[in-house]
C-alpha cells in the first residue's frame, strides 16, 4: 500500500488563505514586514520603504519623511503598501512600523536596528532574538562602509548594503532582499 505525504502548505499560502475583517467585507491576508520605527542613515523605515522595496531606491529616511511631509502636510504614517509579483501572483505587502497581536501571524519579515530595545513593543517581546528569528526573517540594511550592530553576528539575520552614494546600486539590493524573502515565505511556517 503506497504511503501518502502530507504536503505542508508554504507560509505565503497560509497567510493568503487568511481572511480580515475590514470595512463591511473581509478581505484576503497581506503578509506584513515590519520597519523600525526610528530613521536611521543607512536603514530602512516607514518614509523610505516604498523608494527602496517598490522602485529599488534607497532615500536617506531623512529626506524621504521631509518629501512625505511636503506631500502630505503631515508626518504621521501607520503603514504602506508594496505590490511584489511572486509565483506568477501579484501580492500585497504590509509595511509596518508597529504590530498588535492580531497581526503577528502574518508577519514574515522585519528591518532591524540591532538593539534589543527595538522588540520592546512588539506583542511577541517574551520571544529570544535566535528563535524569533527563525520563525521571521530578519534583515539589516547598513551603508557599505558601516559596521553592523554587534547582535546582528548572534542573530540569523540576512545583512543588506547600500552604497553612500551610487544609487544605481541599490536595485541589486532591493533584489537580493526579495529573493530571500520570497524563499523564506515559499517554505512552511517554522513552528519552534
Amino acid at each position: 500500500m503506497p504511503t501518502r505525504r502530507l504536503v505542508q502548505k508554504s507560509l505565503l499560502d497560509e497567510i493568503l488563505e487568511m481572511r480580515i475583517e475590514g470595512f463591511g467585507d473581509s478581505v484576503e491576508g497581506r503578509p506584513i514586514i515590519v520597519v523600525p520605527q526610528a530613521e536611521e542613515d543607512g536603514n530602512i523605515c516607514l518614509y523610505n520603504a516604498v523608494d527602496f522595496l517598490a522602485n529599488g531606491k534607497y532615500v536617506v529616511p531623512d529626506a524621504a519623511k521631509q518629501q512625505f511631509l511636503s506631500e502630505h502636510g503631515t508626518d504621521i504614517i501607520n503603514k504602506v503598501a508594496v505590490k511584489r509579483k511572486m509565483k506568477g501572483r501579484e501580492i500585497t505587502f504590509e509595511i509596518r512600523n508597529r504590530v498588535e497581536r492580531h497581526h503577528w501571524r502574518r508577519v514574515v519579515g522585519t528591518f532591524l536596528l540591532g538593539p534589543e530595545w527595538q522588540f520592546r513593543d512588539w506583542p511577541v517581546k517574551e520571544e529570544k532574538p535566535v528563535t524569533l528569528f527563525q520563525k521571521v526573517r530578519a534583515f539589516y540594511l547598513k551603508y557599505q562602509s558601516v559596521q553592523p550592530h554587534p547582535n546582528i553576528g548572534r542573530w540569523n539575520v540576512k545583512v543588506l548594503q547600500v552604497n553612500r552614494e551610487r544609487r544605481y546600486l541599490d536595485q541589486g539590493t532591493q533584489t537580493e532582499f526579495w529573493s530571500e524573502l520570497e524563499r523564506f515565505i515559499s517554505a512552511p511556517r517554522v513552528k519552534v
